[in-house]
């Protein structure tokens, strides 16, 4: 099974603070057309909601599917400007056919952690 794993840019290439670009601090891996959590900022915005999981799977980004898309639409429908919001729909694998919108205030990157395999983490009793 092939996957690539890509993470949300933090800031513009230029560098230039009137330019940053910001994230919601998750790492995502590509498989066959589906994008999925592969790792969550400890301290950044996704971690703070609370309702996002390694594992959750991205459906909807701001309303446009992402199945199907490339890394780098998927990652411009993530970042953007700081301090402002983005809505993204996510299924859980362990409730098939259930999902839930969270919106997320970007951010400056946090460092990522690795993903603790089978933790429940917050955000379980979906």
């Amino acid at each position: 099974m092939h996957s690539q794993s890509y993470e949300s840019s933090s800031m513009s290439e230029s560098g230039e603070g009137d330019d940053e670009e910001c994230g919601i601090g998750i790492r995502v891996t590509q498989e066959k057309g589906r994008f999925k959590v592969a790792a969550i900022a400890e301290d950044g915005p996704a971690a703070a909601t609370g309702e996002l999981l390694v594992g959750d799977v991205l459906i909807q980004i701001e309303g446009i599917n992402v199945y199907g898309k490339r890394q780098q639409e998927v990652m411009d429908l993530m970042d953007g400007p700081c301090d402002t919001l983005v809505e993204i729909e996510l299924e859980r694998p362990s409730l098939p056919g259930k999902r839930r919108s969270v919106v997320i205030r970007r951010a400056p990157s946090t460092p990522l952690v690795a993903p603790t395999p089978n933790s429940p983490g917050p955000g379980a009793d979906w």
